[in-house]
């Protein structure tokens, strides 16, 4: 059976800004969750990811665009 998530609950547990979180697991990908406030250095994953903005904006930069 798949237990519901409620983002604004785990989210508020924590109070740090970039560390995530890990809220579920599905099919063998990690669901995590993160404050983020401010700039934060360039840098590069070896598998895809999905960035869901809860509130406020998110930019990601890549090399050939914002």
């Amino acid at each position: 059976m798949v237990e519901k998530v409620v983002l604004a609950d785990k989210f508020a547990t924590f109070t740090e800004y970039w560390a995530p979180r890990i809220v579920a697991r599905y099919e063998g990908h990690e669901v995590r969750i993160a404050k983020l406030d401010g700039e934060f250095d360039w840098h590069s994953h070896t598998h895809d990811e999905l960035f869901l903005c809860i509130s406020g904006e998110l930019e990601v930069e890549s090399r050939d665009r914002t």
